[in-house]
């Protein structure tokens, strides 16, 4: 990036020492922070307000989901230029991540130059995934948005989601909903399928990503 350059960044993720990093790298790199914090209602506000150039966000925050602020943000403003920056390398995260409409997908664990790198594409209107993911952009296609995995649920499945999300077990639930253990093993399957999950555990953690209707 040229001396000249200027950029404004908003920084979203709940690790202090994250923002710390990105700040001072941003810093050295003539993009300044206009404001940075880990509660996703403050930083849709705040996005509006200033109207940065770059929105750095983590999937997962405290209090929101991170996948939820992106679909807030780009619903409010469709030329926002996101850049996730997550420890998740679940292949569908990044699917999806991209499908909601962000433009770079970096790993944590990624050397320090992938956030500059990622900027850089952005620029150039192009899309940019940490190589030590090693994605198949082949998964995204841009021309078709991906479903939102809840919104193909129903309600029945939603319920048992929640209480798969509580730590209950299949017995347990149906005895909550009054319904079969069968009946419940087929709604998990079918579940896992919309989530692209190999298996319960998977299926929560990648739920978590996303707000289920209360």
């Amino acid at each position: 990036m040229g001396t000249n350059d200027l950029f404004s960044a908003l920084i979203l993720d709940d690790h202090v020492i994250v923002r710390d990093a990105c700040r001072k790298l941003l810093a050295a790199h003539n993009i300044t922070v206009v404001w940075e914090g880990e509660n996703g209602a403050e930083a849709y506000h705040q996005y509006l307000s200033l109207k940065p150039d770059f929105l750095i966000i983590d999937l997962s925050l405290k209090e929101e989901s991170g996948m939820e602020i992106i679909r807030m943000i780009l619903n409010a403003d469709s030329n926002a230029k996101i850049i996730v920056l997550s420890m998740h390398d679940e292949p569908y995260l990044i699917t999806q991540s991209l499908k909601l409409g962000a433009l770079s997908y970096i790993h944590k664990s990624s050397k320090k130059d992938d956030l500059l790198n990622a900027i850089k594409s952005i620029r150039t209107g192009k899309i940019y995934i940490s190589d030590n993911l090693n994605y198949d952009i082949s998964l995204f296609d841009n021309s078709n948005r991906l479903d939102d995995p809840i919104s193909n649920l129903t309600s029945q499945q939603i319920k048992i989601l929640k209480l798969l999300i509580d730590g209950q077990t299949q017995s347990s639930i149906a005895k909550t909903l009054n319904i079969s253990k069968k009946t419940v093993s087929n709604h998990i399957d079918k579940i896992k399928n919309n989530f692209d999950a190999k298996s319960i555990t998977d299926l929560i953690r990648l739920s978590i990503n996303f707000n289920l209707p209360s």
